[in-house]
């Protein structure tokens, strides 16, 4: 679990000069992608419901086991959507979901890799375990 301001579980802070208040659908993508490279080291449909459970904890959901592998994908698609509503609260369970596999030995997406993502898509949030710091505005020069 990651340390952020508290009222963030419940609002993010609203969009300004970054991203802050949800993922970006671009951004999502590529986290998806992340889980699908993580899930070849393992039994995959194992693999992404561990994801799947994860994104339903920062949604509030149950997670069940989906019927099959294929909707497994589509079940963690959707939690993953849903969770990108709070970007702090996915990030956080992104982060909790590829720490618990790094203590199965798994090598999984890290901190950096995650605000690679973020910075990409211009997402105001820098993981810094165990912190999720909101990103400072960059002062911008002018020329004269």
């Amino acid at each position: 679990m990651l340390k952020f301001e508290p009222q963030w579980r419940f609002k993010p802070p609203p969009d300004g000069q970054y991203k802050n208040a949800a993922i970006p659908r671009d951004a999502l993508c590529e986290f998806d992608a992340m889980i699908g490279k993580v899930a070849t080291q393992g039994k995959r449909w194992d693999i992404l419901e561990h994801f799947k459970g994860a994104f339903c904890r920062a949604c509030g959901a149950s997670h069940t086991w989906s019927s099959s592998e294929i909707w497994a994908e589509s079940d963690l698609s959707s939690c993953m959507s849903q969770a990108a509503e709070n970007a702090p609260l996915f990030l956080e369970a992104f982060h909790d979901a590829y720490q618990e596999l790094l203590e199965q030995e798994l090598f999984a997406p890290d901190a950096a890799m995650i605000n690679e993502i973020c910075a990409k898509h211009e997402i105001g949030y820098v993981l810094a375990p165990p912190d999720l710091n909101s990103v400072s505005p960059r002062k911008r020069h002018r020329c004269k």
